[in-house]
């Protein structure tokens, strides 16, 4: 019977998962047991595991960072895929990271200004508002009563 259970697991799901974890978490295995995933030859990105960054992970592979300032993102080498980057940033906008008083603004990505990114499609499409410096997701009313 657990032989069956686990080959039953082995089938993907229908629906990616998809989670926005602090980096500090310990479900969060990169920057402590394994390296964070780099594409090779890639100038050095700063992922780091600290207080208030966060890493959203589809299907268990990191495809963004949000830096602790809740400024700027880092992409990893699994947001090349559209789909993939399309969810996270979904979820990053949907995620309580979103949801205290002022929002959520992203200035910069990769080091670049958001609205210069290859995915400031993808932000308009995930229902960030482009503003002056970057890309903002304002929680909603009934998220911000949820959580007073």
């Amino acid at each position: 019977g657990a032989a069956e259970r686990v080959r039953a697991e082995r089938d993907a799901p229908d629906d990616p998962d998809v989670l926005v974890m602090a980096a500090t978490d310990p479900a969060q295995p990169y920057g402590a047991t394994l390296a964070w995933p780099r594409e090779d030859g890639e100038a050095r990105k700063s992922y780091q595991r600290v207080a208030g960054a966060r890493v959203v992970m589809v299907d268990g592979v990191p495809a963004l960072y949000l830096d602790r300032g809740r400024r700027g993102l880092l992409t990893f080498p699994a947001a090349a895929d559209s789909a993939v980057v399309l969810l996270a940033v979904n979820a990053l906008g949907s995620d309580r990271v979103s949801s205290g008083s002022k929002g959520l603004s992203i200035e910069r990505i990769d080091g670049v200004p958001a609205m210069e990114s290859p995915l400031a499609s993808v932000f308009r499409e995930a229902g960030f508002a482009q503003g002056f410096r970057g890309f903002t997701k304002r929680p909603e009313r009934a998220d911000m009563m949820a959580h007073a």
